[in-house]
């Protein structure tokens, strides 16, 4: 958890700090960590409800490992781990009826002189469209995994496995200059912004795909200087615009770029995400918003992929 302190966190031009407001993260937090102060370890938490009643839950932590919990317990893997456990569940349909797959790792010495391998779990197919799933990870004997209490899935709770692993694949911590931002995808189809409040609490602004889509065009214009559609502003004032306001469902949102995009002159080279009836907000500086631009990018290509996301969304 990073520690809070004010002077870390300058206020922009209208006196609100670069991180303000928002939701309080304990009521629309991913991960949940109550009323502590900082940062969360985690950027995202992602559920699939299962045919059999239960949950699976996915924690994605800011190292990329992730925690997945289900009713029979809990696990914790690097990110090198969830990936290779993605990937066999994707080829579940590969195994026969009866058939037993081991899921694990294979990590080979920098001199290439031996290679170690970690269980991670089994996968075991008992019907047309049924599965047995077997997780541990502390690299378990496998007559301890098959003691193991498996997790029943079919085809449908694996497709659901695959988005909440896809949406928590767009979560990504950014520093802005003037604190960490985290951006991640709800299972509701928002896309949440998480940073520091006034008193170092983290807080959360969830943008429905539309209002998401516009920020983005927003940021767009401004870097181009240039409203070629003239979606925010009209005639003469299209050209040579730093700066736009726009409704969303969080409200009426203002971006403005001061100075160069991408410069390496902050304060004088920043960007501002900020609410003009709420003090929520972000500072960008200029050294960061190539970041801050990829982690979009991301997360919009990770949104069309599920299909509830375009770009030109809501023009």
């Amino acid at each position: 958890m990073a520690h809070w302190n004010e002077g870390d966190h300058p206020r922009d031009d209208h006196g609100r700090f670069g991180h303000g407001h928002g939701l309080p993260h304990h009521e629309h937090g991913a991960g949940g960590h109550g009323d502590q102060r900082g940062m969360p370890s985690v950027l995202s938490t992602n559920q699939a409800k299962l045919a059999n009643g239960d949950t699976l839950t996915m924690d994605r932590h800011t190292d990329g490992g992730m925690t997945i919990t289900t009713g029979n317990g809990q696990v914790t893997y690097t990110k090198a781990q969830t990936d290779r456990l993605m990937k066999d569940l994707a080829n579940a349909d590969d195994l026969d009826v009866g058939d037993t797959e081991p899921i694990r790792t294979v990590d080979v010495l920098p001199d290439r002189s031996a290679a170690r391998t970690t269980l991670l779990g089994r996968l075991d197919r008992t019907g047309k469209n049924t599965y047995d799933l077997r997780l541990r990870d502390d690299d378990p004997s496998w007559d301890d995994l098959a003691d193991t209490p498996p997790t029943q899935l079919n085809g449908r709770d694996l497709d659901r496995i695959h988005a909440a692993h896809e949406r928590s694949e767009a979560a990504t911590r950014i520093d802005t200059g003037n604190g960490d931002a985290d951006l991640f995808i709800g299972d509701d189809n928002t896309f949440g912004i998480r940073h520091l409040g006034d008193d170092g609490r983290p807080v959360e602004t969830r943008f429905d795909p539309a209002s998401f889509a516009k920020l983005n065009r927003a940021v767009d214009v401004v870097i181009d200087q240039l409203d070629e559609f003239e979606e925010f502003t009209k005639g003469d004032a299209a050209e040579g615009v730093t700066a736009v306001t726009f409704p969303t469902n969080v409200g009426q949102v203002r971006v403005q770029l001061f100075g160069d995009w991408n410069g390496n002159n902050p304060p004088a080279d920043r960007l501002e995400i900020t609410a003009t009836d709420d003090s929520w907000g972000l500072v960008i500086d200029g050294p960061s918003q190539e970041a801050w631009a990829d982690a979009t990018t991301n997360a919009e290509q990770v949104a069309e992929s599920l299909g509830f996301y375009d770009r030109q969304m809501g023009t």
